[in-house]
Formats: C-alpha cells, sequence, structure tokens
C-alpha cells in the first residue's frame, strides 16, 4: 500500500448555508490533508462541520471560498457536471442508516453490477471484495435480507465497485450494535490495506481506535492541530476523560440516590422490527453529581434520560427508590424513538426547569 501523497487537500474552506433567519457559518478557514491509504476519523461535537466537510469533499456540495482538490481535481470551483463525475469516478459516499444505500428490490449482486456498470479493471473484483468483506454468500439476497452491519459491508462494497478510491461515511457505526460495528471496522481496516482511503465522520471511540489519523472541528474550526512535520493539521491523540481535580474542593454527595434505575429494558417496535434500546441498564445519581452518559450515537444515552426523567416508561426494572418502573401505558408496540421525539418535548411544561442543579464545591 502506498500513501506517498494526499488524496484530499483543503486550503482555507469556507462554507456558508443562508436561512431565513441570517447566515449559518458551516466551515470557517479549514485547512487539511488526507493521506492516500489511510483511514481518517472526522471528530467533533455535533454542529461542528464534520457533515459539511464530507459533503464538500464528496462533490455534494460547494465551497464559498478557498481550495478543495480531490485527486487532483479542483471540487472548489468546479461545476455541477464535475462534481458528479468526481462521485461516479472517484469518490463513494455512505449514508448513515444502512438501508439508505440501497434500492430495496435490488439484490447485492445487482446492485454490484450497477455500479461496476463501465467501469474498467481498476475496481476490485465483485465477488473478491465481498469476500474481503466477509459477505460473499450475500450476493443473492436483498438489502432487507441482511443485518445492519451487512447493510453497511455491502455499501461499502457498492461504493468501491464503482471504482472509488475515497469512501466518505457520515457516522458508519451510529446505527449498529457492538458486534457489527466490530466487524464493519474490522473490514475498513482490510480495504485500507488494499489502497482504498476512509474518511470517517464519528463520535465513536471504537471508529477513533482504528483510524491511523484524526482530523478534529469545532465551531467549523479545526481544533488542537498538532504539527507532526507531514500533515500539519491531523491530530493522532485520543483524548481521554478529565475527572474533578480533589484538591479544587470537597464535593459533598447525599448518601441516598435521587435516581436509581435498576435492570432496565426498553423495546421499541416487535418481532424483525424490534430496537433494543436499554437491555439490563443500572444507573444511580445522588444530589450534586454530574452524571455523564457516553457512547456513539444509537447507544441508547437518550433512551436512558428519558426513563429516568419520566417521559417514557420502561419494559422491565425498577426505578426510583426500589419501586418497580411503571408498566407501558399503552399496550401497542411503542414507535421508534425519533417518531416520538416532538410528543416527548411537548409533554414538559413549559414553566418547569428542566435543567438539572449541580451543587457547587465548597473550598
Amino acid at each position: 500500500m502506498s500513501t506517498d501523497g494526499d488524496a484530499v487537500r483543503c486550503e482555507g474552506i469556507e462554507r456558508v448555508y443562508r436561512t431565513p433567519t441570517g447566515e449559518v457559518h458551516a466551515l470557517h478557514d479549514v485547512t487539511g490533508r488526507f493521506p492516500r491509504g489511510v483511514v481518517t476519523a472526522i471528530v467533533g461535537p455535533s454542529g461542528s462541520g464534520k457533515s459539511s466537510l464530507l459533503r464538500l469533499i464528496a462533490g455534494m456540495d460547494r465551497p464559498n471560498s478557498g481550495s478543495l482538490v480531490v485527486e487532483g481535481r479542483d471540487v472548489g470551483h468546479g461545476s455541477a457536471k464535475a462534481r458528479r463525475r468526481l462521485r461516479r469516478d472517484l469518490v463513494g459516499y455512505i449514508y448513515q442508516r444502512p438501508s439508505d444505500n440501497f434500492l430495496a428490490h435490488l439484490t447485492v449482486g445487482e446492485h454490484l453490477r450497477l455500479a461496476g456498470r463501465g467501469r474498467g479493471s481498476t475496481a476490485l473484483d465483485p465477488n473478491r471484495l465481498l469476500d474481503l468483506l466477509e459477505i460473499g454468500d450475500r450476493m443473492d439476497h436483498l438489502p432487507s435480507e441482511l443485518s445492519g452491519g451487512e447493510q453497511q459491508r455491502a455499501a461499502f462494497a457498492q461504493a468501491i465497485t464503482t471504482g472509488a478510491s475515497i469512501i466518505v461515511a457520515d457516522e458508519p457505526t451510529a446505527e449498529l450494535d457492538d458486534a457489527s460495528s466490530e466487524g464493519v471496522l474490522d473490514r475498513v481496516r482490510a480495504l485500507a490495506a488494499e489502497g482504498v482511503t476512509f474518511l470517517l465522520a464519528t463520535h465513536d471511540p471504537a471508529v477513533m481506535a482504528v483510524a491511523d489519523e484524526r482530523f478534529e472541528l469545532e465551531h467549523g474550526r479545526v481544533r488542537g492541530a498538532a504539527d507532526d512535520g507531514a500533515h500539519p493539521s491531523l491530530v493522532s491523540s485520543t483524548p481521554e476523560l478529565r475527572w474533578p481535580d480533589p484538591d479544587r474542593g470537597t464535593w459533598r454527595f447525599d448518601d441516598e440516590p435521587v435516581v436509581r434505575l435498576v435492570n432496565v429494558d426498553r423495546t421499541y417496535g416487535e418481532g424483525d422490527e424490534a430496537v433494543h434500546a436499554l437491555r439490563g441498564v443500572s444507573l444511580e445519581a445522588r444530589a450534586g453529581e454530574v452524571v455523564g452518559l457516553v457512547g456513539r450515537s444509537g447507544s441508547g444515552k437518550t433512551t436512558l434520560l428519558n426513563v429516568a426523567a419520566g417521559w417514557e416508561s420502561p419494559d422491565a426494572g425498577n426505578g426510583l427508590g426500589g419501586r418497580s418502573c411503571e408498566p407501558c401505558r399503552s399496550s401497542s408496540p411503542a414507535p421508534h424513538p425519533r417518531s416520538r421525539a416532538s410528543t416527548a418535548r411537548s409533554s414538559v411544561p413549559t414553566t418547569t426547569a428542566t435543567t438539572p442543579r449541580v451543587r457547587s464545591s465548597t473550598r
């Protein structure tokens, strides 16, 4: 695998979106170099500009100013037709939800044949590619017959079959469980060894762990750029959790928890469509404590908060003070959390303060 040269180079990128309420500066003076055959994790909090940067690199959008070159092609000043050619020839874009990458009525093999139509010998052989991704026996299956992890691997195969040497993926593990995520990331490493370049926007520590490089954004700007002499805008270290310094004060917590959840389960839907958001989760929090819930998108953090706040009833488990959790209010299967978002927000009285109070330390 050769990693000489850069697959993507951007200098002074600006991207501004105009809305009815004003301008949104998604990216400001972003400069970075992304080497070939390398897995780069693009990280940062929600709203930091990760998805905007990926869309620019994939030619799905164009910067307002600055230079963006992808495999020698000037994307920043390219026409819509030129950017379509870029996606056809060089860059494959993988959507966050695995099923969004497919047509429901086509098998995996039909997707690959359609993707490879008119391609030369530069693309990997589809059969070898599926074997490399450990889904060689899924060629004649429909997307709905694959697991989430298999769908995501098939999406990578589809993108590479077009001849793409750069794969851009937005939160590729967000909709996957740990086992499926591990399988996808293992295959990402295998494809990188074949010379494929990966740019992965992520919150997932597992993705950061397998990445060769890390590119960090905050409020649309490059954050913490570390100059390693070769790629000055790439950050290679992974931040660690920081705990309160006991020397800065005495933290006073009550012995009795104000929140106690024991072995809580929460499932949405039923049968093959069931989503197990929480399984056997326990949580305690005391007055004055700051409890951080850590995990990638889709890991159950929001569901756990909703249950702890009483916005949702769990299917099983014990609640505050050891009382059994109240059963679900409806006998019908609960919808996925996304369909309940507006209901949850509207159920909070406008006169009630919903921000938890943190007891300050004494010195």
